[in-house]
């Protein structure tokens, strides 16, 4: 920005020979950005003269330009301004979009990108804006109104019910604040920028998301394993039969096992608590009633020595889906998590370590207040308990190893591998710290393929299972999974069959899961 220091009387003579100059510059020089000076009147009287307008100093903004195009550098300056404080405004909603109350039924992030197109607007166009009909304000008041509605129907209509499932329209909310928000944003680029600047600002927007998706959600410590896995250790080898044996008496002996098989729902419990207490557990119900049925909740809990009131919960749920046998879902999570209790029993870790069997967690329970984890962490967080880490175990057994065996939502197949031979671990970005943390134990005690991610909770995926009922308290919560439906062509079939499992793999993974619970429940952080 060029300021001109000059007398408002000097005007007239002064252009003239400006222009001559110019002119003479412009033959033999090439062309360069040129200073194009404005002069205004001043208007306003000096105090207690009759004559007319004093002689009055001041400064001139200038504008510059470039081989006739003319350029405003002030209000360049103002343009990449506000860019960046949506670039900053976007990095936000992707590391904390989970800290929105979506549970209220409001587009929280509609609400804050709503506020910066106004600023924006403000910024640019400056007293226009105190226009009721100016496009922005007309445009802000659309999407609020839009906003207000939406709250409204989410209090009136909190369930719906589609294709004979129950869905809570907080989904629908959280899926509304993404797209409206990603509207505004794109409204925003095309109010601050024009022309060729215009689309570049947009296609901007592709690899920045991405380097954000990136920074945020996948980048983990350490690397995953590659390369042949060692022969399996004589431990390794029994506990892959033992995995085998609790896999086959529920999903061969007991099978499905649901509120349409209630009894065998009920023998899956029992069979939990004979284990739990040949082990030594003192082992607790924790009952709760939908209609006239009584679920329960499964739970054995180890004090802790130094830090008691801090507490570490490894959970799995063990009701299936429909008529399914479901041998990976989820009786290997369940037979996953009786073996590390039995490795963990007669320890002394430093934080209270609670192992939990939910019920529940599949259709129609699934995502409602009647969720056995739900129930659990809504009782917890009513309490006060302080629950530091939470991994829910889902579908642990299955492995390809094929090129094209595993997918993922978009974009997430540009940045991890397409075999479906690793076991991952997953979060959203509030929960990415203990992401991190349990992977990079993994990688350091276990030789086997393994991957770490924290994207939203709301993206395909990602909150289901038992951990995303922590998040809605406040809980750091993860999943540890082998993707399911991502991978494995039986998830929620009847050919969920315990033959379908492969039992060494899934053996190194529970003997490297029992490494990283030992970590949680000990590690002074």
């Amino acid at each position: 920005m060029l300021c001109v220091h000059r007398d408002w009387r000097d005007g007239e003579t002064e252009r003239g020979r400006q222009s001559e100059a110019e002119s003479h510059a412009a033959t033999v020089q090439p062309a360069r950005p040129q200073v194009k000076r404005r002069s205004y009147d001043d208007p306003t009287r000096h105090p207690g003269s009759l004559a007319g307008p004093e002689p009055r100093s001041y400064m001139v903004l200038a504008s510059v330009e470039w081989e006739g195009v003319p350029v405003n550098e002030t209000l360049m300056f103002r343009r990449a301004a506000v860019t960046v404080a949506w670039a900053l405004a976007v990095l936000a909603a992707f590391r904390w979009w989970e800290a929105s109350p979506h549970s209220l039924g409001l587009p929280a992030w509609t609400l804050v990108f709503v506020v910066l197109y106004v600023g924006t607007a403000a910024v640019l166009q400056g007293a226009a804006m105190r226009s009721l009909r100016h496009p922005a304000v007309r445009s802000a008041a659309a999407w609020l109104a839009l906003v207000v509605v939406v709250v409204i129907a989410h209090a009136l209509v909190p369930m719906l019910r589609l294709r004979g499932q129950v869905v809570p329209t907080t989904f629908i909310v959280i899926m509304l604040d993404l797209g409206l928000s990603a509207w505004v944003l794109v409204r925003a680029l095309l109010m601050i920028w024009s022309g060729l600047a215009r689309w570049l600002a947009l296609a901007a927007l592709v690899p920045y998301m991405l380097a954000v998706t990136w920074a945020i959600s996948v980048r983990m410590p350490g690397r995953s394993y590659t390369g042949p896995l060692p022969p399996p250790t004589s431990a390794e080898s029994t506990l892959a039969v033992a995995l085998a044996r609790h896999v086959r008496t529920l999903a061969t002996d007991i099978g499905p096992r649901n509120d349409d098989h209630f009894a065998a729902l009920d023998s899956a419990a029992a069979y939990i608590r004979r284990e739990l207490a040949a082990l030594g557990y003192s082992v607790k119900e924790l009952p709760f009633e939908v209609g006239r049925l009584r679920f329960v909740n499964i739970q054995a809990t180890i004090r802790g020595t130094i830090w008691p009131e801090e507490i570490i919960v490894v959970g799995a749920h063990y009701d299936t889906a429909g008529d399914t046998p479901g041998a990976d879902d989820n009786a290997s999570s369940v037979a996953g998590l009786l073996e590390i209790a039995r490795r963990l029993a007669g320890t002394q870790p430093a934080r209270t370590l609670r192992l939990v069997f939910f019920t529940n967690e599949e259709p129609p329970y699934f995502n409602t207040e009647w969720m056995g984890s739900r129930v659990y962490a809504r009782e917890a967080a009513a309490r006060h308990e302080r629950i530091v880490a939470m991994l829910a175990f889902e579908t642990l057994g299955y492995y390809a190893t094929s090129p094209g065996s595993q997918h993922y939502p978009f974009p997430f197949s540009l940045f991890y591998p397409d075999r479906g031979d690793f076991i991952g671990f997953v979060g959203n970005p509030a929960s990415a710290g203990l992401v991190r943390r349990t992977l990079a134990t993994f990688r350091r005690g276990a030789r086997f393929p393994s991957e770490g991610s924290a994207p939203y909770g709301f993206i395909p995926g990602v909150w289901w299972s038992d951990h995303s009922s922590f998040w809605r308290h406040g809980y750091d919560a993860i999943m540890v999974t082998n993707t399911a439906t991502f991978r494995n062509p039986n998830y929620h079939e009847r050919t969920d069959t315990p033959q379908t499992l492969d039992y060494d793999r899934f053996a190194r993974v529970v003997e490297g899961l029992v490494g990283v619970v030992r970590e949680l429940a000990t590690d002074e952080r």
